[in-house]
């Protein structure tokens, strides 16, 4: 137990120093390197269990976590452009090739 709290310890040494030698500390300041050491900790552990497919998802999330708060780019947001696109495209596949004989509205009125 020891060696764990020596790794939380240097984690919050190399990881966290912008964000607790400032006095205005909040909430929003300390979520992203949080996440970051849990997830450290947890692939930690489950690397000691010997679970090495958790401790592999554990760093992958890690990973996504890094680029997204790096990059800005979320999984949110390529899904609302896929979305969008899709949409875009099935109006411009309705619209060339709708059938004029049978409106949908019409049926319902």
């Amino acid at each position: 137990m020891p060696q764990i709290l020596r790794h939380v310890e240097i984690a919050f040494y190399v990881i966290l120093p912008e964000t607790f030698l400032f006095k205005d500390v909040n909430m929003e300041g300390i979520i992203y390197p949080a996440s970051i050491i849990f997830l450290v900790i947890l692939a930690f552990v489950f690397y000691q269990g010997r679970n090495n497919m958790l401790m592999f998802i554990a760093i992958v999330i890690g990973i996504y976590i890094v680029y997204s708060q790096e990059t800005g780019h979320t999984a949110t947001e390529f899904k609302n452009d896929v979305v969008n696109s899709i949409d875009s495209e099935a109006k411009e596949f309705d619209k060339t090739h709708s059938n004029k004989s049978f409106d949908v509205e019409d049926t319902y009125n």
